[in-house]
């Protein structure tokens, strides 16, 4: 009688003693997600052409921003760009360029190629 009078005290002391040991020292499971601060690029092509000057028909532009690329048939960016002044004016992201950047240096470069020989082709920076 005197072991279960002895087991009936201990039992919740060890009980008591097990939970606070797993609280004060939990274990979690899981992952952790890093606030990436990302910047809206507003950067447009404009492809200014001279008088009367003509892009060949099965030409295509080829945009790059960072490590993305985009390349569409010149009637395509035609039909999305805005027409001014001889000039087609288009947006990245209405390239299908994702415009949202993390901090730093990025290269953009246009192309517009026809019959696997670059007609034109221009680089620049865009620095966030």
């Amino acid at each position: 009688m005197k072991i279960r009078s002895i087991i009936s005290i201990l039992l919740p002391i060890v009980s008591i003693m097990l939970i606070a040991i797993i609280i004060k020292n939990p274990s979690i499971i899981g992952f952790a997600t890093i606030k990436q601060e990302l910047y809206l690029v507003n950067a447009t092509i404009n492809l200014q052409l001279e008088n009367n000057y003509t892009i060949p028909e099965n030409s295509y532009v080829k945009i790059s921003l960072g490590n993305q690329t985009k390349t569409m048939p010149i009637q395509e960016f035609k039909k999305k760009a805005e027409y001014k002044n001889n000039s087609y004016i288009l947006n990245i992201k209405d390239a299908g360029i994702n415009n949202l950047l993390k901090k730093g240096e990025y290269p953009i470069k246009v192309s517009i190629i026809h019959n696997s020989s670059i007609l034109f082709g221009s680089t620049d920076k865009v620095i966030i």
